[in-house]
């Protein structure tokens, strides 16, 4: 009677607290002590599958709108050519998954919901899109094609087994196009393996780490991903700059903003942006500034931290292509402009963190599609 009574208890309702307070249901009571001490594990991947669903719900949202403000830059100019301007117009970016597994499945999940992405811009490819029939029912384009996906969108998330990530990349390194920015969950590649197998170096690792040491944590494994990015300090977990990240479980490298930035700066100039418009876009889409706050603010990156003296061109003129893999690994000016400024890494973290903020809004008042 008394375990009837738990399972309609609206808190324990969940399977996963089926057996809370009942020691000899519970999944540790098989266990020997030896394997009692890896049940951390649990908690850790659960951190790291929580921090790769932020980051890929964060990137796609700021990639998002940064296609907006381009789009909104390019159309006021009037001599731009018609088929250019609506190439990059609609309601926002088509996004592709490559693998729906576990991390697939929450990555789209997080996407629909808390990144607010249409079904429609969002195209997963899978060996088994059969599978996906509640995704398609909602308007997600489901198929097993990776070269067609890949020509299909302007971001893609790889989230295929490492021991497929060379096979796949075969498949589709002839029709990655210049724009294209691909995430990278996993750290079983590195990124010069991933840039010489693909092809191109517009590359976003998610550079998760884990703590050497045993730490405090605000995961819980019980807890669903979305569920547990609805916390304030599990989303500024997962932020790469502007948190303590001591006492943390795992974190994220600082260097994933840096690629973030130099991403949206690769595809400003791919869309013909000038340097000036392209500072403007980033400023707007990676950290929130507006025409409002700008005023106040005098601490937005600009050309020098890119390697630029104004005294060397006209800023009408584009920037070049950043690689991202060498920017990455040897360090680069804005690198070290993002670790030291305290009021941009601020203002990185606020905006990261009204990303997952303006869900919960809209959701509470009745403000989702």
């Amino acid at each position: 009677m008394a375990l009837v009574s738990r399972t309609q208890d609206p808190v324990l309702s969940n399977s996963l607290f089926i057996t809370k307070n009942l020691p000899s249901l519970e999944f540790e009571n098989a266990l020997s002590e030896d394997e009692k001490q890896l049940l951390h594990l649990r908690n850790n991947s659960h951190a790291i599958l929580v921090t790769q669903c932020a980051l890929a719900t964060a990137i796609v949202n700021i990639l998002n709108a940064a296609k907006r403000y381009i789009s909104e830059h390019l159309m006021s100019q009037k001599d731009l050519e018609t088929d250019k301007r609506n190439s990059i117009t609609g309601n926002g970016p088509n996004v592709g998954i490559i693998g729906c597994g576990q991390l697939g499945s929450q990555i789209s999940n997080c996407l629909l919901t808390i990144g607010q992405v249409e079904a429609k811009n969002l195209h997963i490819s899978t060996r088994r899109p059969e599978s996906l029939d509640h995704l398609s029912q909602k308007g997600v384009q489901c198929y097993y094609d990776n070269k067609r996906l890949i020509s299909s969108v302007d971001v893609v998330i790889l989230c295929v087994l490492p021991s497929q990530v060379s096979v796949v990349a075969q498949e589709i390194k002839d029709a990655i196009s210049p724009s294209l920015v691909i995430l990278c969950p996993f750290s079983s590649f590195s990124l010069h393996r991933l840039h010489k197998i693909l092809g191109s170096d517009n590359l976003i690792p998610f550079g998760i780490q884990r703590s050497d040491v045993a730490v405090n944590s605000n995961y819980n494994y019980n807890v669903g991903v979305v569920k547990a990015l609805e916390s304030r300090n599990i989303v500024l977990g997962t932020c790469p700059i502007g948190v303590v990240k001591e006492g943390s479980m795992v974190h994220t490298d600082e260097r994933v903003a840096e690629s973030l930035i130099l991403a949206v700066a690769n595809v400003c100039t791919v869309h013909g942006c000038s340097i000036d418009q392209t500072l403007d876009i980033i400023s707007k889409s990676v950290f929130g500034e507006n025409e409002k706050n700008k005023a106040q603010n005098t601490n937005l990156l600009t050309s020098k931290e890119f390697g630029f003296n104004p005294t060397m061109g006209s800023h009408s003129r584009a920037f070049p292509h950043f690689n991202l893999v060498d920017s990455y690994s040897k360090g680069t000016l804005l690198q070290k402009h993002l670790q030291t400024n305290q009021a941009i890494q601020k203002s990185f973290a606020t905006r990261y963190c009204h990303i997952f903020d303006d869900y919960i809004y809209k959701r509470t008042f009745g403000h989702l599609q």
